[in-house]
């Protein structure tokens, strides 16, 4: 609405431009090449207005409504109803089928059963997109971080555990470890005279 404001406030200064006419005769023509230069401007708002006003009012409808039932067989019977296929629906809203189904002239009802009240957050419900996605991209985001984290913590543990059990330790003064391939050569060498 902010055409409103601004159309408001030239119309102020065409007022204003009025009195000064009024008081200095001798400065009209200049007051009155101001008040057309508003007037354009006016009629430039008010076209803006409107087709800004049209763009709203085309955009809103109904989105939903919540209808509630007497008794389960008018629920069941408005199902059975409305309830269709996407063969029907096309025929529906083409207008070759059942007229009377459409809604406004428009569209097609589709028609679903309603959440249990007592299961809704409704403090969540006027919560905006943008922050729901966000709270999604972080918990993804860190299960991500966990899982890589894991992945190298079990990928290290294990490398770890192969170089462990590669080297022994040595029960020996002389060397503190020994592998697999020291304890092969030294089972190669000729054995020692005493």
């Amino acid at each position: 609405m902010v055409y409103l404001v601004k159309i408001s406030e030239t119309v102020r200064e065409i007022s204003v431009l009025k009195k000064k006419m009024l008081y200095d005769s001798m400065n009209a023509p200049e007051y009155e090449e101001k008040m057309w230069v508003l007037y354009t401007e006016v009629t430039r708002l008010k076209d803006k207005f409107y087709k800004a006003k049209a763009r709203v009012e085309d955009g809103a409808g109904i989105l939903n409504a919540q209808i509630t039932f007497r008794d389960i067989q008018a629920r069941n019977k408005a199902l059975q109803i409305y309830n269709m296929n996407p063969l029907k629906r096309c025929c529906v809203q083409g207008g070759c089928y059942m007229k009377h189904l459409k809604l406004a002239d428009k569209g097609v009802y589709e028609i679903n059963h309603a959440d249990n009240p007592i299961i809704i957050l409704w403090e969540n419900v006027a919560e905006p997109m943008k922050s729901k996605i966000s709270r999604c991209f972080k918990n993804y985001s860190i299960s991500v971080v966990i899982f890589v984290f894991t992945f190298f913590g079990m990928w290290a543990t294990q490398l770890f555990e192969k170089l462990r059990a590669f080297y022994v330790r040595s029960d020996c003064s002389g060397n503190d470890f020994y592998n697999i391939d020291y304890a092969f050569e030294d089972h190669s060498k000729p054995p020692k005279e005493n």
